[in-house]
């Protein structure tokens, strides 16, 4: 079975978005995710502990994970798309 490479770059990049999203919200209001939070912003250029910041980091990890498992769709394709 073959991935399709977009769709799994379109998952994979939400999955991140939003995992960053929450976890610099989590941080900035409790406390409890703020060093996870404080090494997004090291991480994603823009990224901070406010608002309009936790939306940068996850446009960000957005772009980034999307590549990242586009790449790994297309990379398994290929080796599972050979003829033994």
């Amino acid at each position: 079975m073959l991935l399709n490479n977009k769709s799994f770059g379109l998952a994979g990049g939400a999955v991140a978005a939003v995992s960053v999203l929450v976890s610099t919200w989590v941080g900035m209001w409790t406390g409890y995710l703020a060093d996870f939070a404080l090494a997004v912003t090291k991480v994603y250029p823009g990224a901070s502990l406010t608002f309009l910041g936790s939306i940068w980091g996850a446009v960000f990890a957005f772009v980034y994970a999307f590549v990242g498992f586009y790449l790994f769709a297309w990379l398994y394709n290929r080796f599972a798309g050979r003829k033994r």
